[in-house]
This record gives C-alpha cells, structure tokens and sequence, in this order.
C-alpha cells in the first residue's frame, strides 16, 4: 500500500532497531546481486553529505511522494536528493536482517539535484533503509531514510488521524488521541476511485456502519464520524471496495472521546435593588445595597458558580461561594446574602458541567457604600402636598373639614379643648409647650404628636394662647 508524504507524517516514523541480534553476515547475501557493477568514478570532494529528501512511488494504486517512515507496496521506489553540484552520489540499502547492497549511482545536476532509480528489494516485506554516500563503500553506512515495504494484495485502506473541529484545541489527533469532538474527522488513504466503508465500535458495543465515502483521485480519503452517544473509547475501522471486491479491514484506529470544556460566562453587571427605581452598577461602580444581584450571560441550564471576597483583608481573605444556574434566555443572575462589611468586594464566575469547569472570569469589583438617605426621609409625603409649610391648628380644622376627614377633625377639636382646659386649670400648664418642646396625647385612634416649629398667638376669652406652628410633614 502506498502513502503520500501528507499522510505517512501522520504515521511516524519508523525506525528499525539495527541494534538487535541479526544472522551472520557471512549467512546472509549482500542484496546486491553478482550482475551489479559500481561505478569506477572517484569520490568527490564535498562540504556537505549527500541528504535523502524523499521517495516516489509509481506501482499499485496508491502513487506519490513518501517520507521517511512511510509505507508502500514499491519495492523499487524512486529516491530523491540533494549534493553537492556535478558530484557523484551513490545510493545504498540495507534489508531486516542487516544486509547492505548497492542500489545505484548519480550525478547530481548544476543546482546539486539527483534522483536514483533504486534496484528492486529481494528480501521480502519489511523495513529497508537507505543511505546516500559520495564515496562507493558501505563502510560508512547508515539509516538516512526508512521506508516500510508491503507487498499489497487487496486496496486497504488507512485512517491515517483524526481531525478535532470543535472546542479550545483543535488539530490532528493520532492513534489513542484524546478528543473533545463528538464529530471528530477521520483522514487516511486508499485506492484512488474505491469506495471506504467506515465503522465504529464503542468501548462496550458491537461494529456498527457508519457511511462510506470514495477515495480521491490522489489517493485521500476524509469521513466526518456521526455524533457519539457517549464518551469514552471509540474505535473506527475501514475496508474499500474496488472493482467490486472487498479488501480486508484496515487496523483500528481508537479515540478517547472526552466532554467539551465549558467555555467562562460573562459578568455584564450588578443590580442595586435598595431603592425605589433599581440601579445599573458596572464594574469598579459603588452600591449602597448589602445584598447586589449580579448578572451575566452563560449556557442556558448550565451552573454558575461564583466567588467573591472583601479585598481590604487582603491575603487573610476568603473567598466566600455561591452558585446559580443559566435560565433559557442564556442569562443567570445570582443574589448576594447580605454583606457583612463596606469596602471594595470582588468577585468572579465560572460555568461548571461537574467535573469540567471553565476559566474564572476576569474579575468584577464593586465598592459598598453607607445607605443613602432615600426621598421619604426628606421629602414630604404626597398626601400632605396641599397642605401650607405652615399652619394653625384653627386652619389645620378648616383643612380637614374641607378632606372630610372626620377622625382627624375629632383629634384636632380634642386638641383645642385640652389647650381651653390648660388655660383654667393650673395643674395642667404643661400642655402650653415651650419652644423646642413636643407634645402628644392619645386617645382610643392612637397617638398624634406635634413638633413645633413656631408659636402663633390665638385669642381666648380675656388670654392668648401659643399654639405651635405644624411642619406638613409632622402630622399623620
């Protein structure tokens, strides 16, 4: 079978152990046969040895160029290189069991290109390695480029890698590669114009059909798997159809299929809630609000975890947690419990699928602040908004008979009679206040109290009597 120089990178490079225990030399044949003649040119002087680029394969169905490590059904493939200019390069090849014979010799061309036919290998399937020498001895051998020789029988295919889609890294992935695409590409080679029939079979499973796709005229192949229903280990094997016969099944090719990293949600905002009319707080803003909503966008069903401290204790400081879950619209929002302290909090989230979790997001602050004074604690109540800044209780009457408010016209009339009373009875002068004094009574209604902000002198038979001013915020 024969492999391009794109998909035998893909295979790696192999490597024969020369190391290993071999028969005798003298019970092995030099694989160079007796009719071989060297050629008699003298070596020539060079700066640089002569270097193996790659091989071309021109037998079988598979053709084109191959690496070192590459596999091929030629057992004469073409070798191409590079010399020193108008300098001879002779080529040599030693078999599995050890042998070395020569293949051939070349003069490279003024640029210092030279490429040798090599002589057919007689010694079987295996590894052969070659060596490109300007002198005509192999006593300087050695393995500069390797090729595994497959004498080829049927067009089987090869699944070469897998290529990840989807997901932080992406990229070929080889024999027993970790993947988190449930759709992983698979890229090989075969006969040109055959038909591959891909299968998978999951770690507890039996073979299944995946599809089936038809090889290029250079001899690739790609198939997108169809989604996996679970992770874990998948292997994939593939056989071709050619001229209507069916090759054997290619080696296995395994996968571990892994879940996607979830990718970090975002921070958008904090939501200051304390007041009348929610408030928008972006990051580094100031909230008087000990318990903030923060918000941000994710995976819809997708948990939120979020973590936040106070940065003035610095590295005493520990990192308090929560956790929310994204709703469908794809957004999460997530309630402090109450803030025990004013200072600048910070805090971050991350997305989590359990054992999987995502980068912490770049981290939010916010600047707790002391409670602000709200409307209703300077401003008048809207009820009181006819009534003057000032006023008499005689025109405080007048008022609430005009609202017909019975009760308060009640309390007020009480009022009156009580100040009559502490006109004529000594013991009761107190209820004449004095400036910067307070007075209340309570009756079976409930309590009214006054503040005064003033006197206002109202006649009384043959007496004047001080009645305090009312602030329109000061009556209920």
């Amino acid at each position: 079978m024969n492999s391009t120089r794109e998909t035998d990178r893909l295979h790696g490079t192999f490597v024969p152990n020369f190391a290993e225990t071999v028969p005798s030399t003298a019970d092995i044949p030099d694989i160079a046969d007796d009719r071989t003649t060297l050629d008699a040119a003298q070596p020539q002087p060079a700066s640089a040895p002569p270097t193996i680029r790659y091989a071309l394969d021109d037998v079988g169905t598979v053709k084109g160029e191959l690496d070192s490590g590459s596999t091929t059904d030629d057992f004469s493939p073409t070798l191409v290189g590079r010399a020193e200019p108008n300098s001879i390069v002779y080529l040599f090849a030693q078999n599995k069991y050890g042998g070395i014979g020569f293949k051939g010799s070349v003069k490279t061309d003024s640029d210092g290109n030279w490429v040798i036919q090599s002589r057919e290998m007689i010694s079987g399937d295996g590894l052969y390695s070659f060596h490109a020498s300007y002198t005509n001895s192999k006593q300087d051998y050695r393995p500069d480029f390797v090729l595994n020789m497959l004498a080829q029988t049927d067009p089987v295919p090869q699944i070469a890698f897998a290529h990840d889609n989807s997901g932080d890294m992406t990229g070929k992935i080889y024999q027993y590669g970790t993947t988190d695409d449930k759709t992983p590409t698979l890229e090989g080679r075969g006969a040109p114009g055959s038909v591959v029939e891909v299968q998978a079979q999951s770690s507890c499973g039996e073979w299944c059909t995946l599809g089936s796709v038809t090889v290029d005229a250079q001899g690739n192949w790609q198939f997108q798997v169809t989604e996996r229903d679970r992770y874990g280990e998948w292997t994939f094997r593939a056989r071709g159809y050619h001229h209507g016969q069916a090759s054997s099944w290619s080696e296995s090719f395994t996968l571990i299929v892994i879940p996607e990293k979830p990718q970090p949600p975002t921070v958008d905002y904090l939501l200051d809630d304390q007041g009348c009319v929610p408030e928008v707080v972006l990051d580094e803003g100031a909230t008087d609000d000990p318990t903030p909503v923060l918000n941000g966008t994710g995976v819809a069903g997708q948990v939120i975890e979020v973590q936040y401290l106070l940065q003035a204790l610095g590295s005493v400081a520990t990192w308090q947690t929560g956790s929310t879950v994204v709703g469908e619209d794809g957004t999460w929002q997530f309630m402090f419990p109450t803030l025990y302290q004013q200072g600048c909090w910070v805090c971050q989230a991350r997305a989590s699928t359990g054992e999987l979790k995502s980068a912490w997001t770049e981290p939010f602050s916010f600047t707790l602040t002391p409670p602000a004074h709200t409307a209703q604690d300077t401003a008048p109540e809207e009820k009181n908004a006819a009534v003057p800044e000032t006023i008499d209780i005689n025109t405080l009457l007048a008022h609430a008979e005009a609202e017909g408010d019975p009760e308060l016209m009640a309390e007020l009339h009480a009022l009156l009679s009580d100040l009559e009373n502490a006109l004529r009875t000594p013991s009761t002068q107190n209820y004449v206040m004095r400036d910067g004094e307070q007075m209340a009574w309570s009756d079976s209604a409930g309590v009214f109290t006054l503040s005064e902000l003033g006197w206002h002198n109202v006649p009384l038979g043959e007496q004047e009597l001080m009645v305090p001013y009312l602030a329109r915020n000061e009556w209920v």
